[in-house]
């Protein structure tokens, strides 16, 4: 069970990395995880040395990361999909925002960025 300080923290977290450019909010999340800790053996800005495109490089235990295999947290195994015609076409009606969703195996930390 999570305790009402790691909701705080997680709220807090939120809060603050939307007042904050991206790579900014990218920077304090992974301060703020680090804090908490979490592993700050990888980051969040991208383009940084830590950041997400050279997360398979940081570690063997990241190898996956960089292979660009299996990334979807949904296994989608296409030969067993089933077409269906009759299916009306996907209409996608939203406002498309950047913002950062990291899932460390414990919480799940969102910022999301106007």
């Amino acid at each position: 069970m999570v305790s009402s300080n790691s909701h705080a923290a997680i709220f807090f977290l939120v809060a603050a990395s939307s007042l904050l450019s991206h790579g900014e909010a990218a920077a304090k999340m992974t301060a703020v995880a680090a804090d908490y800790g979490y592993p700050a053996d990888y980051g969040f800005a991208v383009g940084s040395k830590l950041g997400p495109e050279n997360w398979g490089k940081l570690s063997p235990a990241y190898k996956l990361c960089g292979d660009g295999k299996k990334q979807s947290p949904i296994d989608i195994v296409t030969k067993q999909a089933i077409s269906n015609p009759n299916l009306d076409s996907l209409n996608r009606t939203y406002t498309a925002a950047d913002g950062t969703l990291v899932n460390n195996g414990k919480d799940i930390l969102a910022s999301h960025l106007t």
